[in-house]
This record gives C-alpha cells, structure tokens and sequence, in this order.
C-alpha cells in the first residue's frame, strides 16, 4: 500500500472524527427561510419567540401576547428575524410567522417539556407551556426543557397559589391546529361508569357495548310491540282463544327479554374483560 495513501486516509479519518464532537442537541433554531407578515401591535415591547393571538374586526387585525392556555385565538409567533417580511412597515407592527421552526419562549408551567411534546400557549403572557388538554397548539417541540438553558424565573398565581416557574426557550416546528385528547374523552366515559368497573376502559370498547345494547333494547322493544298486537289481533278474531294468545305472547316476550338480558352482559363483557 502506497504510503501516502496511507498517511491521506488517515489524515480524513481524523477530521471527520472530529465531527463527533460537536453539540447536536446545543444547535438552535433560526429564522433562515420564514415568511413573517406585519399586524398591529396591540402591546408594546413584544419580543421574538412570543406566541401571540389575534383580535380581527372588520378590516381591523391586532395581535397581543396569549394568556391563557389552549387559547382558541392563537395566530403566531413573533419572528423580527425572518428572512422575508411582509405587509405594511410601520413602528406599531410586528411580524409574526405560522409555519417554520422557531426559538418559542416556553415555561415548566405543566411539567417539564420533552422533544416530541405538543406546546400551547399559557397563562404567562406571549410564552407557552406542554399541552395536556384538548384544544388548540401552535406546533411540536423540537428539544426538551433544560435545567442549563433557562432564562428566568418567575412567581405567578395559579387559582390562589403562587408558583415559581422557570422560563427558557426552545425550537418549535410551528403548525396551528385543534388537538383531540381521546384520552380526556375516555376519561370522561370512564366517569359515568359504575365503580365496579376497572378505570382506563378502551374508548373502542365502550363505543361496541354501547352499540350491543342499544341493538338488544331495540329488538326487545321492536318484538314486544309486535306481540302485543297480534295478541290484540288474535282476541278481536277468536275471543274464545285469549288464554292460548296470551300465553304465546308472554312466551315471545320471554324469550325477547332474555335476548336483551344477554346483549347487556355481551357489552358489561367489553368493558370488563
């Protein structure tokens, strides 16, 4: 083998091991490549990275800083580093970006934020917090919450209480959109259940129980009252064969309620099994 080959490979060898070590998780995100638009400012000395929500009135749009959590009018984050800006130019308007990845200002609010976590906005003015909720979310954290990057701290009232809080920020990939909890919805089902039934039922079994038993009570009601009319029927024709029409009608009846009994233990065995 040539020597200098030898020499070059390991030459490359060693830089590219150098790449190693360099801090991934410390590499934040810009603004290169947003398109922010200009709206009015309805509060002074808002800064990048704040989440905002919109007031639209007739040809009227202002933006403030979002105060409380899941806010149904969040609009965007304020981004004065986009690489284009649109709209009017004036000392009264901000820009503010929907889509990108950008540095949001989060707190600890809800629990401590892991990449992957779905942000909201919070009852801190402008900054965001871990969703836990339905409702509405500006987008998906792209880092999780460090004890080394916070900014601040904060004491705020929470229903009574102050809290102290920590404030950082972190990359946000933003995408505005309503967020479904099943899980707060099978929670909900969940508390209409009889206490004998065990607690994190299936959503999809609670729906098939419900269905089974609506389908037996429909049979029982639907045959019960067809009984009932052919025995009406049977004693207006022939008087003399009552006892033998009303003994076949409780038969039928019979023989639905106990269909219906074994529909309402088929849907308790969904729910239970």
């Amino acid at each position: 083998m040539d020597v200098k080959i030898f020499y070059k490979s390991l030459l490359l060898l060693f830089l590219s091991s150098l790449f190693l070590f360099v801090p991934i998780r410390d590499i934040n995100a810009n603004s290169i490549g947003n398109i922010a638009q200009n709206y009015i400012a309805l509060t002074h000395g808002m800064q990048t990275g704040e989440i905002v929500s919109l007031i639209s009135k007739n040809t009227f749009a202002g933006v403030y800083p979002s105060a409380k959590p899941n806010d149904p009018n969040v609009f965007g984050v304020i981004d004065f580093n986009s690489t284009v800006i649109t709209g009017i130019t004036a000392p009264n308007r901000i820009p503010i970006i929907q889509s990108g990845t950008i540095n949001v200002y989060v707190s600890n609010l809800n629990g401590n934020i892991q990449k992957g976590d779905l942000i909201t906005s919070s009852i801190v003015p402008g900054v965001g917090e871990k969703n836990t909720n339905t409702g509405m979310v500006i987008g998906v954290a792209n880092a999780s919450f460090l004890k080394s990057n916070i900014i601040k701290t904060e004491t705020i009232n929470v229903k009574g209480k102050n809290v102290k809080i920590s404030i950082e920020k972190i990359p946000v990939l933003l995408s505005f959109q309503e967020y479904y909890d099943n899980n707060a919805l099978q929670s909900q089902f969940n508390g209409f259940l009889p206490n004998f039934i065990k607690k994190g039922v299936s959503f999809v079994n609670i729906i098939i129980a419900i269905i089974i038993v609506l389908m037996g009570f429909i049979i029982f009601l639907i045959g019960t009252l067809s009984s009932l009319r052919q025995l009406m029927g049977a004693m207006i024709r022939n008087p003399t064969s009552k006892r033998l029409a009303i003994n076949s009608a409780i038969i039928v009846i019979f023989i639905l309620l106990l269909i219906f009994i074994l529909t309402i233990a088929m849907g308790y065995a969904f729910l239970v099994i």
